[in-house]
Order: C-alpha cells, then sequence, then structure tokens
C-alpha cells in the first residue's frame, strides 16, 4: 500500500481513488469534501522533473496524457493562482 492511500485510510476515508504510479507523495494535498483525492499541479510537475529527470513539456504531457481523469471520484489536479 503507498503512503498516501495509507494517510487516507487512516482519516477514515473510503473508496478514495489516488493516483498509484508515480505516487506523487508530495503533490498530495488531501480529500475533498466529495471524497476525492486532491494534487498541486506544480509540485506533480516538479516530482516528474526531479524524479524521473523530465523536461518541463514531458512533465506537463505525461500529466495530461496520464493523470487527467474524467470519471466520478477521479482525483482532483489544481493549479494554484497565487
Amino acid at each position: 500500500m503507498n503512503k498516501i492511500k495509507k494517510l487516507i485510510e487512516d482519516y477514515g476515508y473510503e473508496d478514495v481513488v489516488v493516483i498509484e504510479e508515480p505516487s506523487y507523495d508530495t503533490a498530495f494535498l488531501g480529500v475533498s469534501l466529495s471524497n476525492q483525492a486532491v494534487y498541486d499541479y506544480d509540485k506533480m510537475i516538479a516530482y516528474l522533473m526531479d524524479e524521473l529527470d523530465m523536461t518541463l513539456e514531458e512533465a506537463a504531457d505525461y500529466i495530461y496524457w496520464n493523470d487527467s481523469f474524467k470519471f466520478d471520484g477521479c482525483p482532483i489536479i489544481i493549479q494554484r493562482m497565487e
């Protein structure tokens, strides 16, 4: 069981869909009120660049094609606006 799934279960949540590969431990923010895992887009990019040696463009494409799900209960990826 990956670190995020264990944390979610420890908090008493059930049936929360998480991104398992890569795990994005550093990008996980929490669980939404609608029972969805929430991730920080910029931290996902940083993880892919640092850990998997991707360029910024490769990391953005990877997230778009592999982690941008469109189904009920899918993880939410947020892009912070500061």
